[in-house]
């Protein structure tokens, strides 16, 4: 699984293990994967960092696992090496269209939530506020 061929024989269990998580995120962000094939051949210890920090999102579910106490279906949003992660790791499949889409409707009414108890609330406080403010003789 190693982005170089032939040498996963050659690497500890830990070496394997970031070599797949390195191979999955090129295969999710192919643009940052080639941005540091290019870096490496100016400074060969350039490393992954365009692949590290890539913010390409995605839209992952959780795979139930009761023995790690994971909860299946649940929709979250991760950027590419977490994605990896969680891909490699075999705790999370890429969404589909349909739970992406529901994910985001769920998050709209949410935000829509949150902003109206904050308007109530701001009201409120200027409520207060204009009270303290007469009773001061303001």
């Amino acid at each position: 699984m190693s982005p170089i061929p032939n040498i996963d024989d050659q690497l500890t269990p830990s070496q394997q293990y970031w070599a797949s998580i390195r191979a999955k995120a090129m295969e999710l962000d192919p643009e940052a994967a080639a941005r540091d094939a290019a870096a490496r051949l100016i400074n060969p210890r350039w490393g992954f960092r365009h692949l590290e920090a890539s913010t390409k999102p995605f839209y992952l579910v959780s795979i139930e696992n009761r023995a790690k106490g994971i909860r299946g279906g649940v929709v979250c949003l991760g950027l590419t090496h977490y994605t990896a992660v969680r891909l490699v790791e075999g705790t999370h499949r890429l969404a589909t269209q349909e739970e992406t889409e529901f994910y985001e409707a769920e998050q709209t009414k949410k935000r829509a939530a949150a902003e109206v108890a904050a308007n109530s609330q701001k009201a409120g406080v200027d409520a207060i506020t204009a009270i303290l403010n007469a009773a001061k003789g303001k």
